[in-house]
């Protein structure tokens, strides 16, 4: 096995999560970035960060391709040509070089097209240009995910806020049933995926959970003034997914669901 692996998206919520245990896989780690016309390059060891030029020293066989941009909305054609760009344009201007791709992908990717959004369209866009130009493309679909210094905002920390400050929080009357895994199982997932050959694969934990038990959840853990409002309607996607890959989720800690939402609770609370 080649002693250095390239990224894409090294330096988003999961890829800050993944590094450290890709430095104790690999001597080193190559990420490859978007906004730069010279030192396109980050050097990652166990020692050193550096921006460099050139990788010809650099050189590995495999490639793990990270979301780059993440917006499921975009508002307009300005976003809609950065998701693009970042999402498929860029991706595909480097993996040609590589002789394994591995992509990861999301859940909404799996629907069909009419469930389909903007951000996963680019994204399976991506995917289907490497089918025949890349001898050894590994596919991996991810669900909903939380933990340890995450920015994006999604359900998990948006219902924790909203507790800590006493603020209500709105889901939708029908049951949205939703998947979620802890950053640190997605990482073992995705370190157990360099492994395996080319195909689909999907890393589901076995927390399914509503919206409205997720809530509870959250606002039981300390006294608050939140109530859960129910307000219109959604789609629960998780029922239109017809063919799932194989799950090659391995739980990794001893932790349950409940305790990890303690832990990022307190965590975005004494931040």
């Amino acid at each position: 096995m080649s002693k250095i692996i390239h990224t894409t998206g090294i330096t988003g919520f999961i890829g800050r999560n993944l590094l450290p245990a890709l430095l104790e896989k690999y001597e080193a780690v190559i990420n490859h970035k978007r906004f730069s016309s010279k030192n396109r390059y980050t050097l990652y060891t166990s020692k050193t960060k550096k921006d460099i030029d050139s990788f010809d020293s650099y050189k590995s066989s495999t490639l793990l391709h990270l979301a780059t941009h993440y917006n499921p909305k975009p508002k307009n054609k300005d976003e809609k040509a950065e998701i693009h760009e970042a999402n498929y344009l860029f991706p595909k201007n480097i993996a040609s070089g590589f002789e394994k791709v591995i992509s990861i992908s999301s859940y909404i990717q799996l629907l069909e097209n009419e469930y389909q959004n903007f951000y996963s369209e680019t994204k399976t866009r991506f995917n289907e240009w490497c089918e025949p130009r890349v001898d050894d493309l590994v596919k991996i679909y991810l669900f909903d995910s939380f933990g340890s210094g995450d920015t994006r905002n999604k359900v998990v920390d948006a219902f924790i806020k909203s507790s800590i400050v006493s603020e209500n929080i709105q889901i939708p009357e029908t049951e949205i049933i939703i998947n979620l895994t802890e950053v640190s199982e997605i990482v073992q997932g995705i370190l157990d995926s360099i492994d395996l050959p080319g195909g689909d694969y999907s890393i589901k934990s076995k927390n399914d959970i509503s919206l409205e038990n997720l809530a509870k959840q959250i606002v039981g853990i300390e006294p608050t003034k939140t109530k859960i409002i129910k307000n219109g309607s959604a789609m629960n996607l998780l029922d239109k997914i017809n063919y799932l890959p194989e799950n090659i989720y391995g739980k990794t800690t001893n932790s349950d669901l409940t305790d990890q939402l303690k832990k990022r609770f307190y965590e975005i609370k004494t931040a």
